[in-house]
């Protein structure tokens, strides 16, 4: 009985041995692995949170990008056109340049022309000048001349008119007669 009460007594010694070792290191890692596991289930439901905000961002930040890629499809239509305009005002603008070119060359042109012209009007002019004092030398000397022919011819007329009264008064004395 010596033996199997030492085997009994072994027995119950190691299965209380077992039973602390358990208690103390197994449970003991066991409630630190389970601590772990709740706090890695926190975890994965504080990132599950994040992460579905992430998609809601992401989800916000792709019709932001739609809507700024369409606003910047828009300013670029826009600048198309603005860059055309701005090619048709340069052309205008350059048409422009050509048209006050030419007109300056225009302007130069007939200042010249103005300038001949107003040495050919000067010219005329003390021509004109000339021939009107020469006309009114003449007009002079004519005066003079016609004034004495003038005279002459009234002379003549009234001897004219004389004559012609003695011619009627001499008719007049047939007639009567």
């Amino acid at each position: 009985m010596n033996v199997w009460l030492a085997f009994l007594i072994g027995l119950l010694a190691g299965w209380l041995i077992e039973w602390i070792i358990d208690w103390i290191y197994w449970r003991r890692s066991l409630r630190s692995l389970r601590d772990r596991y709740l706090a890695s289930e926190a975890e994965k439901g504080r990132l599950q949170a994040q992460l579905g905000e992430a998609q809601e961002s992401r989800v916000a930040i792709e019709r932001e990008a739609v809507d700024l890629r369409a606003q910047l499809a828009q300013w670029e239509g826009e600048l198309t056109g603005a860059r055309a305009e701005l090619a048709k005002c340069e052309q205008a603008r350059l048409a422009a340049d050509r048209s006050l070119e030419e007109a300056r060359q225009a302007q130069a042109g007939l200042t010249a022309e103005m300038g001949r012209l107003r040495g050919e009007l000067h010219s005329q002019i003390a021509a004109a000048e000339g021939q009107a004092q020469r006309a009114q030398a003449e007009l002079a000397v004519y005066r003079q001349s016609a004034g004495a022919d003038l005279a002459a011819a009234a002379q003549r007329a009234e001897a004219a008119e004389a004559e012609l009264a003695a011619l009627r008064a001499q008719l007049d004395a047939r007639s009567a007669g």
